[in-house]
């Protein structure tokens, strides 16, 4: 969407004048119609950008223009839970585009980290959807057809009382799923209900839609990767992209397939919807023979999988390369031994000497990384109040464990101090405080060459491990973007 159109949007469901945002912003009603018909552009770095976004959050409140909203802006994630939040998200939209030349951005990462698996996942409900046809096949020819055959495929495997593994693939143009809100929000329902009956998907993801894509592609499968019943797998070399294939089969009941050459667009495509068995039994085998000349897109570790992220954090820090690491606050790798020990019995006493021994191993790897390459530490300060209130959270080491440490002022006074000896002590060792204080629930920790680890730390906490290079190069860039625009500080 260009910023017109995001612009009339806002105005459209909160109903709002052209002279009435024009008196809350200071500003003239003709620049206002200007700015909605397009033949004027919001300048760089606009301050009527802020304005503009606090004004339409304080008139975002009924039922239907959350649920309208959701639609068209978050169905992917939660709707903020306060109006601050909103001014933020909204300001991070109107200014951005969410992919900027191939790049990640940061309202990327509020769907990536702040996804839920919401009421989508209410196994009890049930689409009563009856199917469009008796025979073994079917054609939906266009865009709407194409719509109404995902339908008739989705709502046939929630008509089974066993779970099953489903397979999809598709590299054709996926406007038909992406290009209607309302349509995307019913799709986005009739997968919740599959996985909450314990279906689980192996998904071949095509990378050569282009870095913006592929992350756009991503998104919309992250509130369902939060179950852990997601496999992403993506083919390793490149193809020349003419002849493009759908694929989606539910083993045993039916399958839905599709062809494309080139730029046909999926109002051009014809969907055929299978039930005959030994079709469907035909297409499970291309699947595979295709799955088997692909590799994992990424691993994915929920609450479920704990240990398993451990090792892969053990393995990932004794890989020795330049280093970013963005948290909210500080992390615990530039703690003082003392801090860290004394924190470890405050919060995790009945597992102290497990997480003394794994912190001593992190502190080895942490310490011989400085001595190799540069590590970069981003963080945001806590706000006074919220320090002296003790409600600045501490990032414990494990995600997934259910227990939340907070500073004291003292600890936080510590914590800082030893952050200095390490900036006096360790050349490689930079810090950069991002200038206003984030409240994502996330961290990304990345090595060039080696992968990047997004862990979500909000309720349900998911971690994600990407080495996919297309997809590092999009987090490394955000990383070295957030890097660059921070405050380089001496502590």
């Amino acid at each position: 969407m260009e910023f017109h159109d995001k612009l009339n949007f806002l105005m459209d469901i909160t109903k709002t004048t052209n002279i009435s945002l024009a008196r809350a912003s200071s500003m003239d009603p003709s620049y206002i119609s200007r700015l909605r018909n397009g033949k004027r552009k919001p300048v760089k770095n606009a301050s009527y950008m802020i304005v503009f976004a606090r004004f339409f959050s304080k008139r975002i409140h009924s039922e239907k223009q959350m649920d309208v909203f959701r639609e068209v802006l978050l169905p992917y994630t939660m709707f903020p839970e306060s109006e601050s939040a909103l001014t933020d998200f909204l300001h991070h939209w109107l200014v951005n585009n969410d992919f900027k030349n191939g790049h990640l951005n940061l309202p990327v990462l509020h769907r990536l980290t702040d996804a839920e698996p919401r009421g989508g996942f209410n196994k009890n409900l049930n689409e009563n959807v009856k199917p469009f046809f008796k025979t073994a096949c079917g054609l939906y020819q266009g865009i709407q057809e194409r719509r109404l055959a995902a339908v008739h495929f989705l709502s046939t495997i929630l008509n089974q009382n066993s779970p099953r593994t489903l397979f999809f693939f598709s590299d054709e143009d996926m406007s038909w799923m992406t290009g209607d809100p309302v349509f995307y929000q019913k799709w986005s329902h009739l997968m919740g209900q599959i996985i909450a009956r314990g279906n689980r998907i192996k998904i071949i993801h095509d990378l050569t839609r282009g870095l913006d894509e592929i992350l756009s592609s991503i998104q919309l499968w992250i509130p369902l990767y939060l179950s852990g019943a997601i496999e992403p797998y993506y083919y390793p070399r490149k193809r020349d992209g003419i002849y493009k294939r759908s694929l989606y089969i539910a083993p045993g009941l039916c399958a839905v397939s599709s062809d494309s050459i080139g730029t046909m667009t999926a109002d051009e495509s014809t969907a055929v919807f299978h039930q005959d068995l030994r079709m469907v039994e035909a297409l499970e085998n291309e699947f595979h023979h295709y799955l088997n000349l692909c590799r994992p897109l990424m691993s994915i570790f929920t609450p479920d999988k704990h240990q398993n992220y451990l090792s892969l954090l053990e393995s990932f820090e004794r890989e020795y390369a330049p280093t970013i690491f963005k948290t909210p606050h500080l992390s615990m790798l530039s703690m003082s031994e003392s801090l860290m020990e004394s924190i470890l019995l405050r919060y995790c006493k009945t597992s102290y000497n497990k997480n003394r021994s794994f912190y001593n191993k992190r502190l080895e790897n942490f310490r011989k990384t400085l001595k190799r390459h540069s590590f970069t530490e981003i963080f945001s300060i806590p706000e006074k109040e919220a320090l002296l209130a003790g409600k600045a959270r501490i990032n414990l080491p494990n995600p997934f464990e259910s227990i939340e440490g907070f500073y004291t002022p003292d600890d936080y006074r510590r914590h800082l101090d030893h952050v200095a000896v390490l900036t006096k002590h360790y050349d490689n060792y930079n810090v950069c405080i991002e200038k206003n204080e984030c409240s994502l629930g996330y961290t990304l920790y990345a090595k060039e060459g080696i992968g990047v680890i997004v862990a979500k730390t909000k309720t349900p906490a998911v971690v994600l491990f990407i080495q996919e290079s297309n997809l590092f190069a999009g987090f490394w860039d955000l990383l070295i973007e957030m890097k660059e625009h921070g405050a380089r500080h001496d502590v």
